[in-house]
């Protein structure tokens, strides 16, 4: 549908999309105007990409594992972008692009995720044409695995711009402080879909902020989730991170830690409820389906709630720290 629209309507820029359901996983890139091609991944094998075309291989004729607009080769041989005398089809190549800015823009964040699920790599910071397109992790990732890697700021190394208060840092992070919203989205086919899929979105800022887990079960938000515009308001969920997060990132070294801190522990204690709240909606979900959808929405009103209720107490935190900061370096003491 989305390579139909594609087709039709023409895309203003290159973009790439994620599809997942209970039998597998695809990722889409458009070539802009009205080009695109779409890869199912590997099941054993993980892809990463930035603000960059990164799909390469492309075969028209295994559509279990490929698809792409009709035109897809034959306009990039009529318009100089492909030769069949080059040898394979390479769709990076022929639409995408590889300049100056993506070796600190791009390819830092692709290199140093690759590195964290598979540190045996030897490949070149600086060299993003050879990155594999797709890897098979070290170790099983988990949903913790990926909040981790889209937390990184390039933490332990010269190229923080938090920790070393450079703004003018020119690796850009992961995590940066103008995200929206930053999310996981999970599926685990052999549950029932209620409990099965599971969105874990952590709003603003991912390094300073908290994934909850909604699960596609969930019934309701609460209030507050509905509101918000650009300016702060005290109604909107939103904000509510969003103050935390401003206000933590004028001093950083200072403020961030016990954030980071109160959040992973908060984390940590939500899986194990989690785990609780799933066994308890089994044994229910068939016999007494009324009863398993209540245990699934109380959790989530509760994790909800609690997360902003955290939220809130840090924002005290911070703002009483600020503001002892803020007298001792304009004191003036005397008689």
């Amino acid at each position: 549908l989305l390579g139909k629209i594609i087709e039709e309507k023409g895309a203003g820029e290159g973009f790439g999309v994620a599809f997942v359901d209970e039998h597998e996983v695809w990722y889409l890139e458009t070539g802009s105007g009205h080009q695109w091609m779409a890869t199912k991944l590997p099941r054993d094998q993980y892809f990463v990409s930035a603000n960059q075309g990164r799909l390469r291989n492309y075969n028209p004729e295994d559509k279990a594992n490929y698809l792409g607009s009709k035109t897809l080769i034959s306009f990039a041989e009529q318009h100089g972008l492909y030769n069949l005398k080059d040898g394979e089809f390479d769709f990076h190549k022929a639409y995408s692009q590889d300049v100056e800015n993506d070796i600190t823009y791009n390819y830092p964040r692709v290199w140093t995720v690759q590195h964290m699920f598979n540190p045996e790599l030897k490949t070149t910071i600086t060299d993003g044409t050879a990155f594999p397109v797709f890897l098979k992790p070290a170790h099983k990732i988990s949903v913790a695995d990926v909040q981790s890697a889209l937390r990184n700021h390039y933490q332990g190394t010269a190229h923080d711009p938090y920790a070393n208060n450079n703004p003018k840092e020119p690796y850009r992070p992961i995590s940066v402080f103008r995200t929206q919203e930053s999310h996981v989205l999970q599926v685990r086919p052999k549950l029932p879909k209620a409990i099965g899929e599971v969105a874990y979105v952590a709003i603003g800022m991912p390094s300073l902020s908290v994934y909850v887990p909604y699960y596609q079960g969930m019934e309701h938000y609460l209030p507050g989730y509905d509101k918000g515009t650009e300016k702060f308001s005290d109604d909107s969920v939103s904000w509510k991170y969003r103050q935390l997060q401003t206000l933590v990132m004028q001093n950083y070294n200072a403020y961030a830690p016990e954030v980071e801190k109160a959040y992973a522990e908060f984390e940590k204690n939500t899986a194990v409820q989690q785990t609780a709240m799933e066994k308890e909606y089994l044994k229910l979900y068939q016999s007494q389906p009324q009863q398993a959808q209540k245990v699934l929405q109380t959790f989530e009103d509760k994790v909800m709630q609690d997360a902003l209720s955290l939220t809130e107490q840090l924002t005290r935190q911070v703002m009483t720290q600020m503001t002892h900061d803020t007298d001792m370096k304009y004191h003036f003491e005397g008689a």
